[in-house]
């Protein structure tokens, strides 16, 4: 199935505001993302959108929600590199996708709709606590 790329406005520091790409898949008239987002808020992985069409720059922008997916994201900053591997691999036995950025130290982490959201958090504010690493909830969809 062919991919598309479609522009997400993220506002910045100081009111400033940057465009993120993410990968979607069409279906009928509207997009389904197929990554998960980095910088964007409130939006992951399986949401349903539509578009608009912006001519100019032969470029496709995130318009609204169709249906949201459930699924959440977590933005996750490694202080100590060395367990980043580690870390990974437990949030998979886990259940949870991530993909990794072009910051070696910044990853974004997908949790299932059909997960246990509190376990996985549970484990991460742990590694919070323990010094190796920061996070953000980007997405929560699991309260939805």
């Amino acid at each position: 199935m062919k991919s598309y790329k479609i522009n997400l406005v993220v506002e910045g520091v100081d009111d400033t505001f940057f465009i993120e790409s993410v990968w979607a898949e069409k279906e009928g008239d509207h997009y389904r993302i197929d990554n998960i987002p980095f910088y964007a808020s409130n939006i992951a992985l399986g949401d349903l959108v539509s578009v608009e069409y912006d001519s100019e720059e032969d470029a496709l922008y995130f318009e609204d929600f169709i249906k949201v997916s459930g699924n959440s994201v977590i933005r996750i900053i490694f202080f100590k590199l060395e367990l980043k591997d580690k870390i990974c691999n437990a949030l998979e036995q886990m259940g949870c996708l991530w993909e990794g950025s072009d910051k070696q130290s910044l990853i974004s982490v997908s949790i299932g709709k059909d997960l246990d959201y509190d376990d996985i958090m549970n484990y991460i504010k742990n590694q919070f606590s323990l010094g190796n690493i920061d996070y953000e909830e980007a997405c929560i969809g699991h309260t939805q």
